[in-house]
């Protein structure tokens, strides 16, 4: 997301109500990607201390067969991959 999120963050901002100091981050992460499920679980670990909701919205839809890079049928591992998030 070209913008950092900020758009993300404003919807979700007014939709919950939440006061300024609350803390609201977003990630943009490639489920498709071992590397990059991994680089954003240990900036979570490294940059927040305290995590009380975390969305994660995914889906795929693929007209032909695909792999990931890891060579793993690529609509399971969009869904897996999430939950080394979790």
């Amino acid at each position: 997301m070209d913008d950092g999120g900020e758009a993300v963050i404003k919807s979700i901002r007014e939709a919950a109500s939440a006061p300024e100091g609350v803390v609201i981050k977003f990630l943009d992460i490639d489920l498709a990607s071992v590397e990059s499920v991994r680089n954003a679980a240990a900036k979570l670990k490294t940059e927040v201390e305290r995590l009380d909701i975390m969305v994660l919205n995914a889906g795929v839809v693929l007209l032909k067969h695909g792999l990931s890079e890891s060579g793993v049928l690529l609509s399971s591992f969009v869904t897996i991959a999430t939950r080394w998030l979790t």
